[in-house]
Order: C-alpha cells, then sequence, then structure tokens
C-alpha cells in the first residue's frame, strides 16, 4: 500500500512542476527572442500560459491566436525566435528530464523514480497532445503548441515530435534493462 501512496504523491508533485517548467521554457525564448519581461508573464490559470501586453496594454493568451501572433511579431519582427518560443516548453522539459534522470542515477537515490518522472512526463504530454489535437481540429486552426509549430514548419515539428519520444521511450528502455 505504502508504494501506491507514494507513487501517487510524486504524481501530484511532477505534474504542477512539469507545468511551471513548460511555461518557464516559453518565457525564457520570450525574452530571448526580444519581449521585455514587462510585456510578459506566466499565467496560471486553465489552461496555463504565457502571456503577452500589447500595445494598449491589455493582456492576452494564446487562445486568441491571430491577436496573440501579431502581438508577438511586434516584439520579433523577423520572426527568429517564433519556433523557438512555441517549442520552448517542450525543450525545457526535455533537457531537464534527461539531466535529472542523470542525476538521479548516479546518485544513491532510487532508481524507480527516474522511470516514474520519465512516465509522468510521457503520461501528461500524450494527454496535452490529444486534447490540443482535438481543440485544433475543432476550431480549425491552432489550439496550442504543437499545433502551432505544426502550422510554421511540419518537417521540424515531425522530426521534433520523433525526438522528443525517442528520448523519453529511451529512458524507459534504460530502466527497464539496464537499471
Amino acid at each position: 500500500m505504502l508504494p501506491y501512496i507514494l507513487y501517487f504523491s510524486f504524481f501530484i508533485v511532477f505534474v504542477p512542476l512539469i507545468i511551471v517548467i513548460h511555461e518557464l521554457g516559453h518565457y525564457i525564448f520570450a525574452r530571448l527572442a526580444g519581449i521585455p519581461s514587462e510585456n510578459i508573464k506566466i499565467v496560471f490559470s486553465f489552461p496555463p500560459h504565457v502571456a503577452l501586453k500589447t500595445w494598449q496594454e491589455d493582456w492576452i493568451s494564446p487562445t486568441e491566436y491571430e491577436k496573440y501572433i501579431e502581438e508577438y511579431i511586434r516584439f520579433d519582427n523577423q520572426q527568429r525566435f517564433q519556433y523557438f518560443f512555441m517549442a520552448g516548453g517542450l525543450m525545457l522539459e526535455t533537457v531537464l528530464l534527461v539531466l535529472s534522470s542523470m542525476i538521479i542515477y548516479i546518485t544513491p537515490a532510487n532508481n524507480r523514480y527516474i522511470f516514474m518522472l520519465v512516465f509522468i512526463s510521457l503520461f501528461v504530454n500524450l494527454v496535452y497532445m490529444v486534447v490540443e489535437m482535438i481543440n485544433s481540429l475543432k476550431k480549425q486552426k491552432p489550439a496550442g503548441d504543437i499545433s502551432g509549430m505544426w502550422i510554421m514548419a511540419s518537417k521540424r515539428t515531425a522530426l521534433f515530435l520523433f525526438l522528443f519520444f525517442v528520448i523519453r521511450m529511451g529512458l524507459i528502455y534504460l530502466y527497464l534493462n539496464f537499471l
């Protein structure tokens, strides 16, 4: 019984952490794109997102897709970082997942935590991707990171998603076969 309580507790702690890391990834790439900190903020309402301040001083979310892109381009008019801004959440999640897995592996901690970290990350992102895909199909426009990335560069996004899943599945494989 105790291990199940531990797993559930880990899940309850890790899911919000994934969300914070994900939104922080978007925030970091927005700052790299030149968006001043006073014109961007992380909002943890449902759904969590990075809001942009319009020139009229209103805050908008990515749910207002056309306006949101228009405001983004106001800061990154050559759109050099736009793809990375959209992919930033998934990128930071992946980098930190690999690093944390390596740290857990080399410490005396129970390596079962690596599996739990990777599995929860994979589960949360699959649920997010399915919900985003359904919303994109309903609205007939991008409804999140991946659909926005797909509109910009479908081949790059396909490769990105392939690597995203290969890294997670590779970590699970390593855990199941070598740890």
